[in-house]
């Protein structure tokens, strides 16, 4: 298993600084990410088009999205950074870089319901308050699905979304119990409420 961690963004909500280098109990959220995730796959790459050289610093690969799919969105980061990925990988997981209390089991259970018979490429976590698309496990073949995607949608940038890319291939659905595991710190005011329910 491979990973993805999503830190490209502009962080608007944030009041424009970089989500993923807030700190949370004195590290960085995605360096909360990082950990939970070491456990669960064996190769990781960040997509960070900002303050590259402290995402470096975290000792991963950094990429930032090629010159034809910036302003894309996430599906930019995704179709960047794959290929910096070990090439014989069995499925790749997708996570953001806010999401500091994701499950042990996250990858697990994404990939049994991906490799389950008839299963479609992709999996993506949910809850009993949402779907989580930017949170998913795919399989290496549904790359050329994505760069087809980004092709067909830049003209309009209609379809950019997590998941319409999804929707368009098939994805299965997790559900998980623990809602606050996939809690999103996307603005300064969900940061300072996790500060103080941990306090």
């Amino acid at each position: 298993m491979g990973a993805l961690v999503l830190a490209g963004g502009q962080g608007s909500r944030m009041g424009y600084v970089n989500k993923g280098l807030q700190a949370l109990d004195g590290r960085p959220l995605v360096q909360h990410v990082i950990d939970a995730l070491r456990p669960q796959v064996q190769a990781l790459a960040i997509s960070a088009n900002h303050d590259l050289d402290a995402y470096r610093a975290l000792g991963f690969a950094v990429v930032a999205d090629a010159p034809e799919y910036q302003g894309l969105g996430p599906l930019a980061g995704i179709a960047s950074a794959t290929p910096h990925l070990p090439p014989d990988l069995d499925a790749i997981l997708v996570v953001p870089c806010d999401t500091p209390r994701l499950p042990a089991d996250l990858t697990h259970r994404l990939a049994q319901a991906l490799f389950a018979p008839g299963a479609p490429p992709a999996a993506m976590a949910a809850t009993a308050s949402s779907l989580h698309p930017s949170i998913l496990l795919f399989r290496p073949g549904l790359y050329i699905s994505l760069l087809q995607h980004l092709k067909a949608q830049h003209a309009s940038k209609a379809g950019l979304s997590l998941r319409a890319w999804l929707s368009a291939h098939g994805c299965a659905t997790v559900h998980f119990d623990d809602d606050a595991a996939f809690v999103n710190i996307n603005d300064r005011q969900a940061l300072a409420q996790l500060h103080r329910a941990e306090a």
